[in-house]
């Protein structure tokens, strides 16, 4: 996306998340708004770019009202408009108790039986959370199924290793220029189960 666009993202969408009458906002801090339903509480806050990060960063946290818990937790860039809307319709379905856009993890046709998965993210470290706890789950389970983690920088290493790549729904929006240089093995994990840490889910979905 062009750049004086990019940086239009954040503005626009400030500017319409404060007229939403749903959505809370204090007039001193425009960079930080909630929104609540009977059970859970939403914040949204943006953070700007800076010498360490190179676009405006988007968080979304959702706590359990009763306990007081974090259940929902995304961050991810400002690059893309339709792709931050997706996210921010999930976090809402989320929020409300609604059902949650779901982005399938199968794809169509008959798939390669999986022996090594790849998890990546922008940093690598949140792969590597995401990849031990999913393989504690195959190993429990005894299947005999790899879990690694890696960089998205490193994708054709990564692709040549591993029969399923799954990208972090942060880096989601790269999914369309990725299938048209490795093909249907790299796809994107759901939304709702990365945020909530949904391991089971995103266990059955792999070896559906």
């Amino acid at each position: 996306m062009n750049e004086s666009i990019q940086k239009l993202i954040k503005p626009v969408l400030v500017r319409w998340l404060c007229k939403c009458k749903w959505i809370q906002h204090d007039s001193s801090d425009m960079n930080k708004l909630w929104l609540e339903s009977d059970e859970r509480t939403g914040v949204i806050e943006f953070y700007d770019a800076d010498e360490y990060v190179s676009e405006d960063v988007l968080e979304l946290t959702g706590y359990d009202k009763k306990t007081g818990k974090r259940i929902y937790y995304l961050h991810f860039g400002l690059h893309d408009l339709s792709f931050v809307l997706d996210r921010l319709g999930n976090f809402f379905a989320f929020i409300y108790g609604g059902e949650e856009k779901t982005q399938s993890l199968t794809g169509s046709g008959k798939r390669t039986p999986v022996q090594n998965v790849a998890f990546c993210c922008t940093s690598g470290w949140t792969s590597v959370y995401f990849a031990e706890k999913i393989q504690e789950i195959f190993d429990a389970q005894n299947i005999n199924i790899k879990v690694h983690a890696g960089n998205y920088t490193e994708m054709e290493t990564i692709v040549q290793e591993n029969d399923r790549v799954l990208l972090a729904p942060q880096i989601g929006y790269m999914l369309p220029e990725l299938k048209r240089q490795y093909g249907d093995k790299i796809e994107v994990v759901e939304t709702g189960d990365f945020a909530t840490q949904n391991f089971d889910h995103i266990v059955e979905r792999l070896i559906a």
